[in-house]
């Protein structure tokens, strides 16, 4: 599913960087590397 995408997605980004000050930009992202998927 592409919300579960999204949240996978920032979860991996935000472990990875540890930063949740992130989360807005991964969203974003996120959404767009969800979209080639689901595509």
């Amino acid at each position: 599913m592409y919300s579960e995408c999204i949240m996978i997605c920032i979860l991996k980004i935000a472990i990875t960087y540890n930063d949740l000050f992130f989360v807005a930009q991964l969203k974003r992202i996120c959404s767009n590397k969800c979209k080639d998927i689901n595509a």
